[in-house]
């Protein structure tokens, strides 16, 4: 059971473009009730492309992300988006990654919404908004020169392994020529004609 008090929520929405010239015009607002949800919030998407996010498609994917974070604050646990606690993160990934399957989202999905949120507590914190993040991180270290340890980056805990290119496998030569021969060309595994077969593969007529 979390600690969250069940109270009538606000209607959480989202507002894709606003009265501004160039990218800024696709820069999101989170309403609360029909009016702006914070100004401080509304700061951070303001500032997203002097952050790195400058194309269209990042600023709206930012906007939802954030937006469903916001609206699991509200409804789920009467909290605001700078109230949020590690046990409030831990409900938010009950609910996104181990609901039902129709409801449930992807690794790569949740990663990408952890990013997002990620960035927006950094940013917090380096505007004083909040003492701490609801984000708990660890070291992850690499050997370096000398059987030395580096620290490469403070990791978030959030973040769950999605699928890497490390993860596919590969056939072998030997297996992909008996898949070739046998399954396209209807040949039989040494390599000659299989009785009786009626194959079309355009391999086969020489």
């Amino acid at each position: 059971m979390d600690n969250c008090i069940h109270l009538a929520p606000a209607v959480i929405s989202i507002q894709e473009h606003r009265s501004a010239d160039g990218l800024d015009r696709h820069v999101p607002v989170i309403l609360s009730d029909g009016v702006l949800y914070d100004a401080d919030l509304d700061r951070f998407f303001l500032d997203l492309p002097l952050n790195g996010v400058r194309s269209p498609h990042s600023l709206r994917a930012y906007g939802y992300d954030i937006a469903v974070w916001v609206r699991f604050l509200d409804v789920a646990c009467n909290k605001t988006v700078w109230a949020a606690e590690r046990s409030d993160v831990d409900a938010f990934h009950r609910a996104r990654r181990r609901e039902d399957i129709g409801a449930r989202i992807s690794a790569s999905s949740w990663n990408r919404c952890i990013a997002a949120l990620e960035k927006l507590y950094r940013w917090a914190e380096s505007e004083d908004l909040l003492a701490s993040s609801p984000f708990t991180h660890r070291d992850v270290w690499r050997r370096g020169h000398g059987a030395r340890r580096v620290r490469i980056i403070a990791r978030n805990d959030a973040y769950e392994r999605a699928a890497r290119r490390s993860d596919v496998r590969f056939i072998s030569l030997e297996d992909y020529r008996v898949f070739r021969d046998v399954g396209l060309r209807g040949l039989t595994p040494d390599g000659a004609e299989r009785p009786g077969s009626r194959d079309r593969n355009v391999f086969r007529r020489r």
